[in-house]
């Protein structure tokens, strides 16, 4: 026998075979004794490396018969070519979904396994658990039918082998979110932006449209695209439709939100005086409550003019003064809105300012001459010292 296989079962034979377990002369062939009558001893094994192995018999010789040894036997033991099969999960896939492949080569082989995909080349390996490894997370394969290839690269006693499968890559269909901002929408000059954002590695653009009409086709930046508008258009509810047009690797698809264009809520404002009468350059503060939710300036007036500003805290905003004229004032208070509370206007207070001395009087002698009681009214409201005589 002069050709073999790593595994294989190998005999030393001679003329005749005896029972090997009867007692008698002993051939000894790789340093074990096997008993047999002085025909004949045989040896099996499976242990024989890979390569031209020299085997040979030697007789240790007993009370008659003194010892021997054959001459050498040449057995070539050649590389086993070791089973392989490979599986691939999910054997469908959609563009940008990942792929997992086990290579299971014959028991006992060691080394590595190299991967390509489509021939190029994927990842390297090293077999584990004996006989079988594994690759993974390859994405972005081109559509259309994928040959993935597994190649064990052999060992001292394996030689090497190929196998492959195919995959079928189709392409993905994205999910597409609509969302608007702001929403709802106060009615008027305010406009609303919407975003449709489109998962996965998408290409191209995105079609809006409101209640069936056409809106806008912007170009997808990253992953989303964006429109902008609304202002102006007439109070109640829209349907807004984002359109993905689709790619070379992606599908078209669709998504919908809706925006609700509803009229600004009126807050109600009242403002109150500190106290009135007062006296003049006395301090008084005035305080403008307005209902919950309105944030910002409200700006306090005394008849047309403008005296000042408070800021909206917790519902309330205060104004302090102490620059009124002696006389009756008619304060209110104005909170100029925003975009889902309109303008409002409080009712008017009535503030009394009292002039310094006076009181009861009816003519004042002047150096001028007679002056009648509104005139001296109007001179301390000038803040005006005057030194006058009553007459009676």
């Amino acid at each position: 026998m002069d050709n073999a296989s790593p595994g294989a079962t190998y005999y030393v034979w001679g003329a005749q075979v005896e029972n090997a377990s009867a007692a008698g002369p002993y051939i000894q062939t790789d340093a074990s004794q096997r008993a047999g009558y002085g025909g004949a001893a045989s040896f099996s094994t499976s242990s024989l490396s890979a390569g031209a192995q020299s085997i040979s018999a030697v007789y240790a010789g007993d009370a008659v018969d003194s010892a021997s040894s054959s001459a050498a036997l040449t057995e070539n033991v050649y590389k086993v070519t070791p089973s392989i099969s490979i599986t691939c999960s999910p054997g469908a896939l959609s563009y940008g979904q990942s792929v997992a492949c086990t290579a299971s080569v014959g028991s006992g082989a060691t080394g590595n396994v190299s991967w390509t995909i489509n021939g190029g080349e994927w990842t390297t390996s090293v077999l584990n658990r004996g006989s079988t490894v594994a690759a993974g997370g390859a994405s972005l394969l081109s559509i259309g039918v994928a040959t993935i290839q597994a190649s064990y690269q052999g060992d001292a006693n394996d030689s090497a082998v190929t196998t492959s499968t195919s995959v079928i890559v189709q392409k993905a269909t994205p999910t597409i979110t609509v969302s608007c901002s702001p929403n709802p929408l106060a009615y008027g000059s305010q406009a609303s932006t919407c975003m449709a954002t489109v998962s996965g590695s998408a290409t191209g653009t995105v079609s809006f449209s409101y209640n069936g009409n056409t809106w806008a086709d912007p170009t997808l930046s990253g992953n989303s695209a964006s429109a902008s508008g609304f202002n102006g258009q007439p109070t109640g509810s829209y349907s807004i439709v984002a359109t993905y047009s689709g790619d070379n690797n992606n599908n078209g698809a669709f998504g919908s939100t809706t925006l609700s264009i509803v009229q600004p809520i009126t807050p109600t404002l009242s403002v109150t005086t500190s106290g009135t009468p007062s006296t003049h350059g006395s301090p008084v503060t005035f305080t403008a409550s307005i209902s919950s939710g309105p944030t910002g300036m409200v700006t306090f007036y005394d008849g047309g003019t403008s005296l000042g500003t408070g800021i909206v805290n917790s519902g309330t905003a205060t104004f302090p003064t102490t620059i009124l004229t002696a006389g009756t004032h008619s304060i209110t208070a104005y909170w100029a809105g925003s975009a889902n509370y309109s303008a409002v206007a409080s009712n008017a207070v009535t503030q009394v300012v009292q002039g310094i001395g006076l009181a009861g009087a009816s003519t004042i002698n002047t150096v001028a001459g007679n002056v009648t009681l509104a005139t001296a009214a109007s001179l301390l409201r000038q803040n005006s010292l005057i030194r006058s005589e009553v007459w009676r």
